[in-house]
């Protein structure tokens, strides 16, 4: 059997939540030297923490390393499943209006409408407590996620911009729902 591998600074913690009502896994790296004495870090939340979390841990240690970014908290929910399961919980919380989408074995299934509650579990469950755990900054949180978290990164700067202070949105599924995102605006 192959020797589990952990990632150095890091650390996953499950956490119920009741506005989505079901339980996420919480990945959460330090930096390097991180301390609790005076120290406030700014916090980088980036989505699909089951598939990215590993990746954005490296991507961040090299930043800091190379003094390109402050030392910075990395906070990645997921889920404990893989991004290839027909029915991920992401469709359901990342997508802010339900509507019809194919499944990716081509059957049609109607997905979303989880933004909002999925939007209030980090505002009032999540950042609170990370904040209560770790040593952040709460005026200097980015948020970053894609496809459908880019979706969600949307939804949130058009709905609750405070939430975080940068947006990190990549190729993001404006095409959802006939192009709803649109409407924000």
């Amino acid at each position: 059997m192959p020797t589990p591998f952990t990632i150095r600074n890091s650390q996953v913690f499950e956490m119920e939540s009741a506005a989505v009502g079901d339980t996420f896994k919480i990945y959460v790296r330090l930096p390097e030297g991180y301390t609790t004495e005076g120290s406030r870090y700014p916090v980088l939340l980036a989505l699909d923490g089951d598939a990215a979390f590993g990746l954005m841990a490296d991507t961040l240690s090299l930043l800091e390393m190379e003094q390109r970014i402050p030392p910075t908290i990395l906070v990645s929910p997921g889920y404990g499943i893989s991004l290839l399961n027909e029915h991920h919980p992401r469709s359901r919380d990342y997508v802010p209006t339900e509507a019809e989408a194919p499944t990716p074995s081509g059957e049609m299934t109607r997905l979303g409408g989880g933004a909002a509650n999925f939007l209030r579990f980090l505002r009032e469950e999540l950042l609170p407590r990370i904040d209560a755990d770790f040593h952040t900054d709460p005026q200097q949180r980015t948020f970053a996620g894609i496809s459908f978290g880019g979706l969600f990164g949307t939804y949130t700067l058009f709905h609750q911009p405070d939430t975080f202070w940068r947006y990190v949105i990549a190729s993001p599924s404006l095409w959802w729902d006939n192009r709803h995102a649109f409407s924000y605006l």
